[in-house]
């Protein structure tokens, strides 16, 4: 873990270094002097401790920090430990503007800081990308391996509450809500095919079930329904689709209601992804004009 040496005057600890220095320990080891320092221990021994055993400073710059000698000395340290290739100084800016840190020290006042009206947040932030974690977090989380565990865990928690939904009365009504809606769009589109086609009578004949619609032509019939079988669950429940020739079932097949990654209703067939309820219909009136077809001929 990254190690943080926290150079300030005492003045600044209680409002700003301390909450700073909690907000940082969940990603940083951070060194403060009140917490490292105890009885008995020798002052200048313990920072020069930490200044060279941590991997970076971070100087909060404010008037208080100016007037004492000491905190220029730690500062000397930081210094001390730079090198061409390594930068161990992030200056923080309380309450001081770029002149009063260039009568400091004009070397820190060249150097990109960043000021406590960002927030202990946007602090902390700055910190982060100073130290290059936010971009390691970054490729973390771009990584194959971890995408693989995103994907995992969000078909989990989707099964789960999906499972939990279907298991519901709220879930039911969600279910038959939606047949009802399809079966209600089968009725629109019958009742504009009859208007469209003039070679044969098609139209919309009374279902003996409540969630039904009979589309009928001269020569064939389709039949779609829905059945409830569980007041308190969709296991069961299902779109039937019949179609008759000469009062005889040619066909037969079931369409299950299922739940999407939104949680709202779709259409499970026997083969292919689910589907909405329109595309649904879609399949369903293609294939009732291929069977007309087939027996026109």
């Amino acid at each position: 873990m990254i190690k943080l040496f926290l150079s300030h005057a005492f003045e600044d600890k209680n409002d700003f270094v301390q909450p700073l220095a909690t907000a940082l320990k969940p990603d940083f080891e951070v060194w403060v002097d009140q917490a490292v320092i105890t009885l008995g221990d020798s002052l200048l021994g313990k920072v020069n401790w930490g200044l060279h055993e941590c991997d970076y400073g971070v100087v909060v710059l404010s008037y208080h920090f100016f007037a004492k000698h000491w905190t220029r000395a730690e500062l000397d340290g930081l210094f001390s430990l730079e090198t061409a290739e390594r930068k161990v100084i992030l200056p923080v800016w309380k309450d001081v503007t770029l002149d009063d840190v260039r009568k400091f020290s004009p070397i820190l006042a060249g150097r990109l800081g960043v000021s406590t009206d960002r927030g202990i947040e946007g602090v902390v932030y700055e910190i982060k990308r100073a130290v290059g974690l936010v971009d390691r977090v970054r490729e973390l989380h771009s990584e194959p391996w971890n995408e693989k565990f995103a994907t995992l865990n969000a078909d989990l928690k989707h099964e789960r509450a999906a499972k939990a939904l279907a298991q519901s009365s709220d879930g039911v009504q969600q279910a038959t809500k939606a047949a009802r809606d399809v079966i209600a769009e089968a009725r629109v589109r019958t009742e504009l095919l009859s208007k469209q086609v003039d070679a044969f009578e098609i139209k919309v004949n009374p279902a003996t079930n409540l969630d039904g619609i009979c589309v009928s032509t001269p020569q064939l019939s389709m039949v779609i329904s829905f059945n409830v079988v569980w007041p308190s669950s969709i296991d069961g429940s299902k779109i039937n689709v019949r179609f008759f020739r000469h009062l005889e079932i040619t066909e037969e097949y079931d369409i299950l209601p299922m739940f999407d990654r939104q949680l709202q209703v779709c259409w499970q067939r026997s083969h292919g992804d689910p589907i909405t309820g329109s595309a649904l219909l879609d399949e369903i009136f293609e294939h009732f004009a291929e069977l007309l077809q087939r027996w026109a001929q």
